[in-house]
Order: structure tokens, then sequence, then C-alpha cells
């Protein structure tokens, strides 16, 4: 009985491999599979260059391929069995729904291909010229300054997609200052598009990428600023200025120790009533700059309008000199009106008691005169004084 079972069993199996290898071997059963990844290829790209578009952005670069096919087929089917395109021949500026075209074996059966379109967004393909900076890197900290003698060209063409373009605030060259000697160099210098905050601009393209610089390091020395300022006062205003004391310049060696001030053409403030910056326009000698980071040099002028106040006084208060023993005076009577004028610090602490009336007869005889009064001021910043009127009458008499 038991031999009986053992030899059925071994008859089921064969059985079972027997159908098993009929089916993978005379049925062969469809399968479904998705193959990824597979590159779309796009044609007609010379058609955007002839309508002046670039594309600046697209949603997909690959498909996806969804297809049935037998067993046997299915293990010798690859990506590179597709083949997709899609044609740019119609696109247009803007946004672009392009459909893909798939090419597949022809023993298969297509379920899908994902996705079935791309989205394109072209711009117009422009080409501006752009300014060229240097920038200095490395630079020494002793008595010298790179100096720029000459770069081969001033601006740049910038080309690429108008967005990018427009982002381009300049184009830099970056020299390294430790290549610069005291004899003049051509350095040739990369040239990079960057934005308004330094960053580099990417996707776009330059006529050229380098550009060459000639270059040399210059001494440096600080040396005394001699401004001269005219028309301080004037106007009915008082004007009050700063400027800088020291320049620093450069050139040769030989020639800035040789400097011992730079000068400045006259300033004259007469015209001037609100306060303002004033720039200065330096003589230089030939031979000497000024350094590079002095920036615009200013005169800073503070304008103060003037102030007046009138005291009133009378012959009482008139002190003569030169009377003498033998003599007498008598002064005639009258109103004095003393104006004093400055700055109103000053004008409004002024009181009657700071001013001396003094007229002097030294040298006049017996009779009437007219004499000069002349008033003084006993407070520093008072800059005018007028007495009205100018001449009072004194008669000198003799005494018995």
């Amino acid at each position: 009985m038991l031999k009986s079972n053992r030899v059925a069993f071994i008859l089921a199996l064969i059985m079972a491999i027997a159908l098993w290898a009929y089916v993978l071997g005379e049925v062969d059963p469809v399968r479904t599979v998705t193959i990824r990844n597979i590159p779309i290829r796009f044609l007609d790209q010379s058609a955007l260059t002839e309508n002046g578009l670039v594309i600046t952005d697209m949603d997909h670069e690959e498909v996806s391929v969804t297809f049935t096919a037998k067993r046997s087929l299915v293990t010798k089917i690859s990506a590179d069995d597709f083949h997709a395109t899609a044609d740019l021949r119609e696109v247009k500026l803007g946004n672009n729904l392009i459909m893909v075209n798939l090419t597949k074996p022809s023993n298969i059966s297509l379920e899908s291909v994902s996705p079935e379109y791309v989205n394109i967004t072209t711009e117009k393909y422009v080409t501006e010229e752009k300014n060229i900076e240097v920038i200095i890197t490395n630079p020494t900290e002793d008595d010298t300054e790179p100096t720029i003698l000459n770069v081969s060209e001033e601006s740049v063409g910038v080309s690429g997609a108008s967005s990018d373009v427009d982002k381009v605030a300049k184009v830099i060259a970056e020299l390294d200052a430790g290549r610069m000697t005291s004899e003049p160099q051509s350095i040739s210098a990369a040239l990079t598009p960057v934005d308004e905050n330094g960053n580099i601009v990417n996707d776009v393209a330059l006529d050229f990428s380098n550009v060459t610089i000639t270059a040399v390091m210059k001494s440096t020395r600080t040396v005394p600023l001699n401004v001269t300022v005219t028309g301080l006062e004037g106007g009915s205003v008082y004007r009050s200025y700063t400027a800088p004391e020291n320049v620093m310049i450069k050139g040769d060696e030989d020639v800035i120790n040789s400097i011992e001030s730079i000068e400045c053409e006259p300033l004259d403030l007469s015209d001037c009533y609100e306060n303002t910056q004033i720039p200065l326009t330096l003589i230089v000698p030939d031979g000497v700059e000024l350094v590079s980071d002095m920036g615009d040099l200013t005169v800073s002028v503070t304008v103060i309008n003037a102030e007046t106040m009138v005291f009133d006084f009378s012959e009482t208060d008139i002190n003569v000199t030169g009377v003498g023993t033998d003599r007498s005076v008598v002064i005639k009577e009258l109103d004095i009106k003393v104006t004093a004028k400055g700055i109103s610090t000053v004008i409004d602490t002024l009181t009657k008691e700071i001013f001396d009336l003094t007229a002097d007869i030294s040298d006049l005889d017996v009779g009437t005169h007219s004499v000069e009064l002349k008033v003084a001021c006993s407070v520093d910043g008072v800059d005018s004084i007028k007495a009205e009127p100018e001449f009072v009458e004194i008669t000198i008499e003799a005494m018995e």
C-alpha cells in the first residue's frame, strides 16, 4: 500500500512539471510591464533660434511607457526599444503644450504613455551690452594701491532669456593684486555676470570670456589738504565750513615723496544761503592721483542767519576823552541808536552795559565841533556795531 502511494505521488509530480513546461513553452502568457525614464528627444530646435526664442522651463524630459507582450518578448525589451519625441516647430512665445510621440516595437501592445504632453515655457532670446567692472582681490595692506591703467574692453554682450539677461547688473573681472608689481603688467581676467547683489547669474552666455587688464602697483602717501575759503560773511548770514584736513595720493614713490601738500581751487561761499555740501576741485600735480577710496571730497557748509539788536543811549552815556583840567564840554542833546549784529547765540545775551561810547577831543580847540562817536563792545562774537548818529556836536569851553 505504501509503495503504491509513493508511485502515485511521483507520477503526479511528473505530470505537474510537464503541464508547467507546456504552459511556458506552448501557451506563453501575456504580461503587462512599465518601463520608466525614457528620454524625450526634442525635434526642430532650430525653429526656436529662427523665432528668437529660448526654452526657460519644461515640466518633463522623460516618459514612462506601459505595454503588454508575451512573456518571452518582455525579457528582451528595454528602454532603448522606445523612441519618444516632441516637435518644437510650432512652439510660440510663452507656455506651450507639446504632444509626445512614441515609436515602439511592433510586437507589443501599448497601454499608455505618461506624460502624453510636455509643458514648455519660452522667452525671447536677447543680447544686451553690460558694463565690465574690475574688482581687485587680495589687496595689499602696505603703502601701495593697485591701479588699473587700461581694460581691453569696456562692455560685453550678454545673451540669453530676457528674464535672465535682465538680472545681470554688470560683468565683473577679478584681478588678483598679488600678480601686480611696480611695473605695468598685462593680465588676463575671467568675466563673470552678476546681479545687483553680486550673485552669479547662470544660464546666460557672454560674447567673450576674458579681458586683458593693464595694471600697476603704485605707492601711496598722506599729505595735508589746503582749502582756501572766502565769503564767510555777507547777505545777512554767517557761514562756517568743515573741510578734509588730509588727502591720500598715489604715484611713483619718488614723485609723491616730493609732494608736501595738495591745493584746492579757491571756494567762494558768498552765494551760499543754506546748509550744503560743495565738492572740492583739487589741483593735483602731474604723475599724482588720489587713491581710489578717497571718494568725492567736499566741504560741509553751515549757514546761520545774522541777527541784530538795537540799544538806546543818550548824550549822557558818552565818555568824552581828552578834555583836560582847563576845559569843559557840553554835548548837544540827542537820541543815540547802537545796532549790534552777530549770530543769535551771542546777540541774545547782550545788554546795554557791555557797550562803551566815546568821543575824543584831544586835538580840538575851544569851540563847537562835530566829533566822531566811537562804540566798543566787551563781548566777543559781535561782528559789527554801528552808532546812529555817527557824529555828535560837542562844545568846548575854556575854564576861568
